[in-house]
């Protein structure tokens, strides 16, 4: 007892001083977790923490092992990641995962993009201050001495509580992704995900499915040689019908939905929208750790280059800049003949929507440039992609949609269904159009699903919706019977076409 006392005496000060480092560290970190996933009930908030109280420890005592000046760094690096964890939440309802992040940094998706403005001011200064205050404790803190004793036993006994006890538990391995990434960030935080998630790529990878035969079970809508595909940014299958202070919110879209064919495709998004359009366009499952338009060269099964060898006349038209995700090099091996892009409607005379931070061309501009291009005779296979959807609008709030905690976001998807209104509205009449969500949203409803609706101008066609789940792999199958194409093998190696 009495070396206990004098252990006390003499190193109390740098015991406290590590408490403190830890209490700060833990609590910062497992405030990011817990304010951005918004997951978890007051009643399992102490189970919540136990948890992340044992992993954080183990980063805790790793910085306070370290030289000082890698401290430092590795404490800047968590800061850093704080606040792009925040603000990633803050702007796009999601959690960012090491794909997606590299993504951003490798495919030139921050293009045109003030990445300042994207940052949670709200945020940085308490981070900051926890970051000074943090840098203060590991430089008052001799380590050295308290390491053997203290330190080292500490660390040994939770990471063996944490690896053992609490990842078994719930099945998970300390360096494999078992589950979702928000799964796992629910269950492990995003410092072991990222992890995990680096030494286990494959393992963020969704399995799916592009059977013909699923397809098969589907009635045929009838096939036009007038057709318009449309892809809506962030629209969400529950949107269809959906309600806001008793107003539907896409109301144009939920009407057709209802006079045409209402099908339920599986919206994970797969590291870019770009991917979305092109498992439809060429019957293809993508990888999520890959955006397709930046490796592919040659696309033998794609639906518009059917069209395009037909004579038909292809166009596609984006709110966004060409070079997003290589967008503007794959179109034309695609099929399509012409193709616009932000920078060609800003040279027509149309201003960027500068209440986004992307700073597109608003759909009801996109909408209102593509109407002039559609042909008053002959066939076509023309695709518009939407931008609009992607943020909640910051200003001049739809009365209808006041005082709802979606109300910017519901104001945009009023606007998207507007610009579509008007669009579908002037095209001749027996044009089949298909308007599909690309990945399910940041912001308002969210499902698992995006709807693919298909509907004719001027003589629709009601159709009853099958219960049934598709792939947009799957989805491509269906289309391809609609057009009379030959069904795609969903046996096609896509990895070995990558690497050709």
């Amino acid at each position: 007892m009495e070396k206990v006392t004098a252990f006390w005496a003499k190193n109390k000060n740098q015991i406290l001083l590590i408490c403190l480092f830890m209490v700060f560290f833990i609590s910062e970190n497992i405030s990011a977790v817990y304010l951005s996933t918004g997951m978890f009930y007051p009643w399992a908030f102490v189970k919540f923490i136990t948890k992340y109280i044992l992993f954080y420890s183990i980063c805790g005592i790793i910085i306070l092992c370290m030289p000082l000046y890698i401290g430092y760094i590795l404490l800047a690096i968590n800061s850093t990641f704080n606040i792009i964890i925040f603000s990633w939440n803050y702007y796009l309802g999601d959690l960012p995962s090491v794909s997606a992040l590299t993504s951003v940094l490798q495919n030139n998706l921050i293009d045109g993009i003030n990445i300042i403005s994207y940052l949670n001011t709200n945020i940085i200064l308490p981070i900051l201050i926890l970051f000074v205050l943090e840098s203060i404790f590991i430089y008052k803190i001799n380590i050295i001495r308290l390491k053997r004793i203290i330190i080292l036993p500490l660390f040994l006994f939770i990471f063996f509580s944490y690896s053992y006890l609490y990842l078994q538990k719930h099945d998970l391995q300390f360096n494999r992704l078992s589950k979702s990434i928000s799964e796992n960030i629910t269950h492990r935080g995003y410092i072991a995900t990222w992890i995990a998630e680096i030494m286990d790529p494959m393992g963020n990878i969704v399995e799916m499915t592009c059977s013909p035969e699923k397809a098969q079970k589907i009635l045929l809508f009838p096939p036009s040689d007038k057709i318009v595909y449309i892809q809506v940014e962030s629209l969400d299958y529950k949107m269809i019908g959906y309600k806001s202070n008793q107003h539907i919110v896409m109301p144009f879209l939920t009407d057709i939905s209802q006079k045409g064919l209402l099908l339920k495709i599986y919206g994970l998004k797969k590291l870019t929208s770009a991917n979305s359009d092109y498992e439809l366009f060429n019957t293809r499952i993508t990888n999520p750790l890959f955006v397709y338009y930046s490796i592919m060269d040659k696309y033998p099964d794609s639906i518009v280059s059917y069209f395009q060898k037909k004579g038909v006349d292809t166009q596609f038209f984006h709110g966004w800049i060409g070079s997003f995700s290589n967008s503007k090099n794959a179109m034309p091996k695609i099929g399509f003949s012409k193709s616009f892009y932000q920078e060609e409607l800003i040279k027509e005379g149309y201003k960027t929507d500068t209440t986004t931070r992307m700073q597109h061309i608003s759909d009801r501009d996109l909408f209102g440039f593509s109407q002039k291009h559609i042909p008053q005779n002959g066939s076509f296979f023309h695709t518009i992609i939407t931008m609009t959807m992607h943020e909640p609008a910051k200003n001049n709030i739809n009365p209808l949609f006041k005082g709802d905690a979606d109300e910017g976001f519901f104001t945009n998807a009023r606007i998207t269904d507007d610009g579509i209104r008007a669009y579908v509205e002037s095209l001749p009449a027996g044009t089949d159009v298909l308007i599909m969500g690309d990945h399910t949203p940041y912001h308002g409803p969210r499902s698992v699903h995006v709807p693919l609706i298909l509907y004719r101008t001027g003589e629709p066609v009601p159709m009853k919706s099958p219960d049934i789940s598709l792939t947009r792999c799957e989805a491509s199958q269906y289309l391809r019977r609609v057009f009379d194409l030959p069904p795609v093998s969903s046996d096609i190696p896509v990895v070995e076409e990558m690497c050709r």
